[in-house]
């Protein structure tokens, strides 16, 4: 790395178009890129622009990591379940899979879908305790043997 460090008449080294360092400044480097918590890939261009000491990668990462405030405003990843695939049912509401979509006017609605057609049945409800939601799907049971039983005869 030698021969690519280079001294100006003001007594700067440079390494390429980029200001070298001492140890003694760069923490307060980091702090300067860091100023907005723009997060490591910003924080590392900006201090890519115009310095360069050992580790900088690293010390600013682990800089962003540590900070607080960044800690608490970016979203952790989501880990999902991987998407499996289920075997259709041989005949129409014999399999539902049923989930709670996120609130309106404080009711949230229960949506059922039949697996075979897809085929959704929606209903609001106050709560998803099952007090509440157990009676909506007795009721939407009955609902479904009576089409079932209605049409096929």
């Amino acid at each position: 790395m030698k021969d690519e460090l280079t001294a100006n008449d003001t007594d700067l080294i440079l390494r390429g178009n980029r200001i070298v360092m001492p140890e003694t400044l760069q923490g307060k480097v980091l702090i300067l890129a860091h100023e907005g918590h723009q997060g490591i890939v910003r924080t590392k261009a900006l201090l890519r622009e115009k310095v360069w000491f050992p580790n900088i990668d690293s010390k600013a990462e682990s800089m962003v990591k540590n900070c607080l405030a960044c800690q608490a405003t970016t979203p952790e990843p989501r880990s999902h379940a991987p998407v499996q695939n289920c075997q259709t049912p041989e005949q129409p509401w014999t399999k539902l899979s049923a989930d709670f979509y996120e609130p309106i006017n404080n009711r949230y609605l229960l949506v059922i879908v039949d697996e075979y057609s897809g085929y959704p049945v929606v209903e609001m409800c106050s709560s998803t305790s099952a007090d509440v939601v157990i009676p909506i799907l007795d009721r939407k049971a009955q609902n479904i043997r009576y089409v079932r039983y209605s049409t096929s005869t």
